[in-house]
């Protein structure tokens, strides 16, 4: 619908989504991911409501943080059996859910990295918090 309403202007981000949505095996993997990003990764969201909220959570902030850090340290070293229970429904191959796992694992590797460099000297303030 977004390539109808937008016509000639339509951004080249969703052309590209449109056309790997054309290869079954390549949309039943994005979904794979997405599900299971969207599974193991609420507490994100949860986070973002307290940091969002009116109250004041300045001084536990970094504590915050700290945890997210475990969660991702955790995640990256994710067990193949864990991810097997979003595969059920889909018919992939076993090298497609092998790289839907590593694919899965790096997300968190990078978020744990970008995590670490704001804990550390990516945020001035690190220190007051």
């Amino acid at each position: 619908m977004e390539t109808q309403v937008c016509g000639r202007s339509v951004p080249q981000s969703v052309v590209r989504l449109q056309d790997m949505l054309q290869d079954p095996n390549l949309a039943q993997s994005l979904n794979v991911q997405i599900n299971i990003m969207a599974d193991k990764c609420k507490h994100i969201p949860n986070l973002l409501d307290i940091f969002e909220s009116r109250r004041p959570v300045t001084t536990k902030i970094f504590n915050y943080l700290e945890d997210l850090q475990v969660v991702f340290a955790a995640s990256k070293e994710m067990q193949y059996e864990v991810c097997d229970e979003y595969f059920k429904e889909f018919d992939l191959p076993r090298r497609t859910k092998t790289e839907i796992h590593r694919t899965v694992g790096e997300a968190y590797v990078n978020a744990e990295e970008k995590l670490t460099k704001y804990m550390s000297d990516g945020q001035p303030a690190i220190e007051f918090l």
